[in-house]
């Protein structure tokens, strides 16, 4: 049965670090699990629990929600009055050696001493903005609309994380057990080896020295084939570690199998474009984004509206001849005190105004029709990938077919070539045959899950829980 992403217990335990955000409790630190290690093998939960701690795009994503507390504060602290407090004390030393007389001449100053003069201040302002057209209601409303949009985009980046975890995981998983096949190929050839020395050994036998050294030459190059397979398991688990940005996991083990291939027949496509159309993490990103718009377009129009302001101020100062007045904490000489109620009304701004309705207007317009697209784009993805998933697992089953014929072909083959019914050339070309069938098999299947896993993202549901031993 279909479920959607974040009703599983996992999925919500990873999103529990976005709501929180969202809400402004704080986000979770991934100091708090630092040095946490993985015990034994690294199962596909376990490595979607490490993605949602280490992936650097997703750290990134939550980075960004921290801006949400702090202009939530700002877009209240809005309707708040502003405080402004000033201290000041200062010092003057004058000295001049010339000065004037009656008639501006100038003349010898008699006093030629250093005259020092101090002072000192204090002010106190504050501003309270009564009204100014619900702009800082507006302000409030796309503040927490943006909060939204930046959980979404988390989201959204969440989703394409774990997506790229499960498929790098099961791209290790496959590659584990391509070593498994070329190891069971290897045994066969050793096995194909012996027989070829028995018959060898017989007078008449049809199996020539040519034929013995060429199945020695086999096993060497099937060892070669199976030391690749075991260099390419080691960068899968690198990349795999590269994918969940934990630089702790090293050579981690891979535990568990990957699910088999299922007939998607019993999907109902309409159903899961339906639920992508409510669950997609694009298109619910999208649509917070359009309501970002939408309280732009409130606040543009909101600038049309006057302002009424109140504004208060007091103030104190001192002066002294001498260092008198200097650091004077409480001057009292001169004290004023002021109150004002302003009102402020936009007749004429170079049509500044109606060009920022404007561009509100069409930045709204242009979302409108983004989501409409990324909606049409959700719908074709997922039929799409849909029918990609079909294809899948169609060649999955003629891959199963293919392995089933050529089993029971190097069978009989092999039976043929003890009885000298076979040359040890055509043996090798059903040798080669049946090996070839069975690595198909396997990246079929590998296909099949990279396909559900495009579905799954695309319609924003967990079709199929593809943990190891499900």
């Amino acid at each position: 049965m279909s479920r959607r992403y974040g009703w599983t217990r996992t999925t919500i335990a990873r999103f529990a670090v976005v709501a929180a955000a969202a809400v402004g409790v704080g986000l979770f630190s991934p100091d708090s699990v630092a040095g946490q290690q993985v015990s034994g093998a690294l199962s596909l939960d376990e490595a979607l629990s490490l993605a949602a701690i280490h992936n650097p795009v997703y750290r990134q994503a939550l980075n960004t929600m921290e801006l949400s507390v702090a202009e939530r504060k700002a877009a209240w602290g809005a309707f708040l009055p502003t405080l402004d407090l000033t201290v000041g004390t200062s010092l003057t030393a004058n000295r001049q050696t010339t000065a004037f007389d009656n008639f501006g001449n100038p003349i010898q100053n008699p006093v030629t001493e250093y005259r020092t003069t101090s002072g000192a201040s204090q002010a106190l302002s504050a501003s309270l903005t009564l009204f100014e057209g619900g702009k800082r209601f507006h302000e409030m409303g796309r503040v927490g609309a943006q909060a939204i949009a930046r959980a979404r985009a988390a989201e959204a980046d969440l989703v394409t994380v774990e997506a790229e975890v499960r498929r790098q995981y099961f791209a290790t998983l496959n590659q584990l057990a391509l070593i498994e096949i070329e190891t069971e190929i290897l045994e066969g050839r050793e096995i194909d080896l012996e027989q070829s020395r028995a018959l060898f050994r017989l007078a008449d036998a049809a199996v020539s020295r040519v034929d013995l050294q060429t199945a020695e030459l086999e096993i060497l190059k099937q060892e070669r084939v199976i030391a690749r397979a075991r260099s390419d398991y080691r960068k899968a688990v690198l990349q795999l570690a590269t994918e969940i940005g934990d630089p702790t996991l090293g050579d981690v083990l891979i535990s568990g199998a990957a699910p088999e291939p299922f007939d998607p027949g019993a999907l109902d496509v309409e159903e899961l474009v339906r639920r992508a159309n409510a669950g997609n993490a694009t298109l619910l990103q999208g649509e917070a984004d359009l309501r970002v718009d939408e309280f732009g377009l409130r606040d543009a129009r909101g600038t049309r509206w006057p302002t009424v302001s109140l504004q208060f101020s007091a103030s104190q100062r001192a002066n002294s001849a001498g260092r008198a007045a200097l650091f004077n904490g409480f001057p009292d000489e001169s004290r004023v005190g002021s109150a004002s109620l302003s009102f402020s009304l936009p007749i004429f701004s170079g049509f500044q105004t109606s060009s920022q309705v404007m561009q509100a207007d069409v930045a709204l317009r242009n979302g409108e029709e983004q989501l409409r697209k990324t909606r049409l784009d959700v719908g074709r993805d997922v039929r799409g990938r849909f029918i990609d998933l079909q294809a899948a697992f169609e060649d999955w089953l003629i891959a199963g077919r293919e392995v089933d014929l050529a089993d029971d072909r190097i069978r009989l083959g092999r039976e043929e070539y003890r009885l000298a019914g076979r040359t040890f050339t055509e043996l090798q070309t059903d040798v080669m045959a049946a090996a070839d069938a069975r690595r198909s098999l396997l990246n079929s299947r590998y296909e099949f899950l990279s396909a559900l896993i495009d579905l799954e993202a695309a319609a924003g549901v967990e079709i199929l829980n593809t943990g190891p031993g499900a």
